[in-house]
């Protein structure tokens, strides 16, 4: 069974055609990462569009040099709103989920004996490791879908995620100066850059493992293939 081409077709691009991105395509890749899948329908996402030159001279910085990223015509900056694991907003999105799902209204008692009450359900219940967790591993989802529409778009793109925060702890200073500059609120935490841009060179799919030695049937070692 043949795999989408997006997907099949897939390598990481670093080179950009200094010709603009239509606006309409960056919107395209927006809206599919608007529309990835969110566990407990978290959404704790945002996405900051940077097109100026300055802050892209920043963001080449604060990823120790990657000189690539301010060649970039644009990147988006993905980042976890902290605040959307916090009791009160679980328990908002959670009713705005069940009711969507189920079509009447859910009572507090429901969603607190379901979800709230329950440590696996609920990441701030397991510390600020886990929740971390959670919250990197939601952003993925939406940076995978933003980078295929990106692909279905004719653009290329690359997915950056060794650059100074207060997750890495490095370039406290720059990463200051970014959050200034950006008017980021204290619960956003940017994780992922997504540069995007007109392809200026074709790179060869880059090596997989060995598909054989990854999955895995019933237990692991149990071959699939």
């Amino acid at each position: 069974m043949a795999l989408i081409k997006e997907i099949a077709n897939w390598k990481s691009v670093r080179r950009y055609s200094e010709e603009p991105i239509p606006e309409e395509k960056i919107t395209a890749c927006l809206e599919a990462a608007h529309r990835a899948p969110s566990w407990e329908n978290y959404q704790p996402w945002h996405f900051i569009v940077i097109r100026d030159e300055d802050v892209k001279s920043l963001l080449v910085e604060l990823s120790g040099g990657q000189r690539f990223i301010g060649k970039a015509p644009a990147i988006i900056l993905v980042a976890a709103a902290m605040s959307c694991f916090s009791e009160d907003k679980v328990r908002i999105q959670l009713q705005e989920l069940l009711e969507a799902v189920t079509g009447k209204p859910v009572d507090d008692d429901f969603i607190n004996k379901a979800f709230i009450d329950r440590p696996l359900m609920t990441p701030v219940k397991l510390g600020n490791e886990i929740t971390f967790a959670r919250a990197l591993e939601q952003l993925s989802y939406a940076v995978s879908f933003a980078i295929l529409e990106a692909v279905h778009q004719g653009l290329g793109a690359c997915v950056v995620g060794a650059f100074g925060n207060k997750a890495t702890k490095q370039t406290p200073e720059l990463y200051t100066k970014l959050v200034e500059i950006l008017n980021l609120p204290d619960d956003v935490l940017p994780l992922v850059m997504i540069t995007l841009g007109i392809p200026a060179e074709n790179p060869d799919p880059r090596p997989r493992k060995d598909i054989t030695k990854i999955c895995h049937r019933d237990k692991f070692g149990g071959p699939w293939f």
